[in-house]
């Protein structure tokens, strides 16, 4: 069933893109007769290539990998972020999520007090 799932998302993003079962084949070195399995949800494509048909597509991986109920889609703000969280060090992860961290906990912060004003104003 979920293969089934992803070769339809395949298809749909193909033929948005405007490209042929043979363009896509081309622009990944894979035959034809591939993308034709894939589609067709006998075959799954390697998960690098998945990545790679995202590109060449021109629609972020996620496209392929969640169901319309799994979660919420990614926006590109999000994407990009992952992007570049995916080519930082272990340090810059450790350092960047501390910064989101005290970001989250001001923001909360400012919400209570904004809560406890309204509160006594009412």
């Amino acid at each position: 069933m979920l293969t089934m799932q992803l070769g339809a998302r395949l298809r749909e993003a193909r033929k948005r893109a405007g490209l042929s079962q043979r363009n896509v084949a081309a622009a990944l070195e894979v035959s034809a007769g591939a993308i034709a399995h894939w589609e067709a949800g006998n075959r799954v494509p390697p998960r690098a290539t998945l990545r790679l048909l995202a590109e060449v597509l021109k629609v972020p991986p996620t496209e392929f990998l969640l169901d319309d109920g799994d979660a919420a889609p990614i926006d590109p703000q999000e994407e990009e972020l992952l992007v570049h969280w995916r080519g930082m060090s272990t340090r810059s992860r450790m350092n960047l999520l501390k910064i989101c961290r005290k970001a989250a906990e001001i923001r909360m912060k400012r919400d209570i007090a904004s809560l406890q004003e309204q509160n006594e104003a009412a």
